[in-house]
């Protein structure tokens, strides 16, 4: 007999050796964990391009058919911070508006729970911006979605015109007079803002695409603008000598022990873009095109809350063609190390 011609062996004998063995029969595969979020998961779209957290394209890391969106995980967080209904009316009014894929959202975990965090500034004699204040809850999840639109090219973008689609939804900040430069723009929100209405938090940002260092952010209080934070943008495979020079010039990341090194876990920055930030309290770090494994790694080890890390972990799979775009925000302690304030999850929707 040929090995072409022989016959496979039937699968019922073969099990029947874990009868003789007294093998019990394998478990069956753990169910997913229980969604939160009351909405129908949204799949992926396979024609969709990919975009990170600067709408950059970026090819999909695995197979695309029947995986989920990416949006999926903005809905269970709202979910979990008990605000869904509210929270996914505003990304359906600014996804009707902009269209799809043209939304950037970011979930961030508070870990000392600060609130009112932009812009970022303390208040100073004679200041009318809002101070940052304890909550005194511990962590709390807080969103913020970013509107793109270099060089004021589409209409359908512009500050005004979206917050007049949103005006129903949420009390919306009032604009400056005359326009402000910007390539894009965003609005914070924590689950209060949702839940009742309160104002969001705007801010404006500029690229400086032609000028490093010049990427920066200014927030918007009580009509006034001030300087929030300061970006450059580097490819660690090609500018490894750049992003050291950055961190050594950064106060809250360049402290003994370890300085930045206490902060990114291993194999962090092998990503596709590495953003470093000057903020007025913190130094921050953003790492664009992170795997799912490592961004549930990421979560589990700034212990996000269990619910939404699960969520991922169970569903890692049919994620696996995401890259993700974390972040996070260190401030030099008093015993000279950085010590986490603020952590946060990008995408696209």
């Amino acid at each position: 007999m040929t090995a072409r011609s022989r016959p496979g062996l039937p699968l019922a004998r073969i099990d029947a050796i874990d009868d003789v063995l007294g093998r019990p029969p394998p478990p069956p595969p753990p169910a997913p964990a229980p969604r939160r979020a009351a909405a129908p998961e949204e799949l992926a779209d396979p024609d969709q391009v990919l975009r990170d957290y600067v709408l950059a394209p970026y090819p999909p890391l695995g197979p695309i058919a029947g995986g989920l969106a990416a949006v999926n995980v903005l809905i269970e967080s709202f979910a979990i911070a008990g605000v869904e209904a509210a929270g996914a009316a505003v990304l359906a009014r600014l996804r009707a508006q902009l269209g799809p894929g043209r939304v950037v959202w970011g979930v961030k975990l508070n870990s000392r729970g600060l609130v009112a965090e932009p812009p970022s500034i303390p208040a100073e004699p004679g200041s009318s911006l809002p101070p940052r204040r304890e909550t005194g809850r511990g962590p709390a999840l807080s969103w913020e979605l970013y509107v793109y639109d270099p060089g004021g090219e589409r209409p359908e973008a512009r500050p005004a015109t979206v917050l007049a689609t949103l005006a129903d939804v949420i009390a919306v900040p009032t604009l400056p007079t005359a326009p402000v430069p910007h390539h894009m723009w965003s609005l914070e929100l924590d689950a209060a803002t949702l839940a009742t209405g309160a104002g969001a938090r705007l801010t404006y940002y500029t690229s400086g695409a032609d000028t490093p260092g010049a990427s920066r952010s200014y927030a918007l209080a009580d009509g006034q603008l001030a300087l929030a934070n300061l970006y450059t943008f580097h490819d660690p495979r090609r500018e490894p000598h750049a992003i050291l020079a950055r961190l050594r010039a950064c106060v809250h990341l360049a402290g003994a022990p370890r300085g930045a090194a206490a902060v990114i876990a291993p194999g962090l920055h092998r990503c596709r873009r590495l953003c470093v930030a000057n903020k007025r309290h913190a130094d921050g770090l953003y790492f664009a095109g992170v795997d799912s494994d490592r961004t549930i790694a990421f979560l589990r080890e700034h212990a996000w809350p269990a619910p939404l890390v699960d969520y991922l972990a169970a569903r890692r799979d049919r994620l696996r063609h995401l890259a993700w775009d974390l972040a996070l925000d260190a401030a030099r302690g008093a015993d000279g190390a950085p010590h986490i304030l603020r952590t946060a999850i990008h995408a696209s929707a």
